[in-house]
């Protein structure tokens, strides 16, 4: 709809032929349609991940080289999508609203083998005996429709809650 350069743009039709988007959602539905199609697989398995997303998580679940991964974020970057984080080694997303509507831009099956990629990556990137993360596992397994280990997982959470808790000792 608009034309020009950062700081000088103008319409690109007259007014009254430019239609708008009903909602802010959906403005940032059809921006994501309009990425190329690896840039809107890296950020549509990042809104799986979550928030912040590892870089290192990232590449394991799209297989992507890291060359190839650094520049799908740089461009998703600059179209302020995701930008770096806080934490070094790791993006996020620039508006919870562009991470849900990544999300929920997805079937449910991608979905699902999306968080069942993330969860078998989160495996072998930390060691199974020491998993910190058992409550992200199990939300994982959950979301990836394996039941049988997101109980194994919300399970080691609990015990692993139960150990740094001195009142339920």
């Amino acid at each position: 709809m608009l034309r020009g350069e950062r700081g000088a743009y103008g319409l690109a039709a007259p007014i009254e032929e430019i239609t708008l988007p009903e909602t802010v959602q959906a403005v940032l539905a059809s921006r994501i349609d309009r990425l190329a199609d690896r840039d809107k697989d890296v950020l549509q398995a990042a809104a799986v991940v979550g928030r912040d997303v590892p870089i290192e998580l990232l590449r394991t679940v799209i297989d992507l080289p890291a060359a190839e991964l650094a520049a799908s974020l740089e461009r998703l970057s600059t179209a302020e999508l995701l930008g770096p984080a806080e934490s070094p080694g790791e993006h996020a997303f620039r508006h919870p609203l562009a991470q849900e509507v990544a999300y929920r831009t997805q079937l449910l099956d991608r979905r699902r083998g999306t968080h069942a990629a993330i969860a078998r990556a989160l495996l072998t990137i930390h060691s199974p005996e020491g998993a910190t993360d058992a409550a992200l596992l199990a939300h994982h397994f959950d979301d990836a429709g394996e039941h049988f280990e997101a109980a194994r997982w919300h399970e080691q959470a609990g015990r692993l809650v139960a150990r740094s808790d001195p009142a339920m000792g």
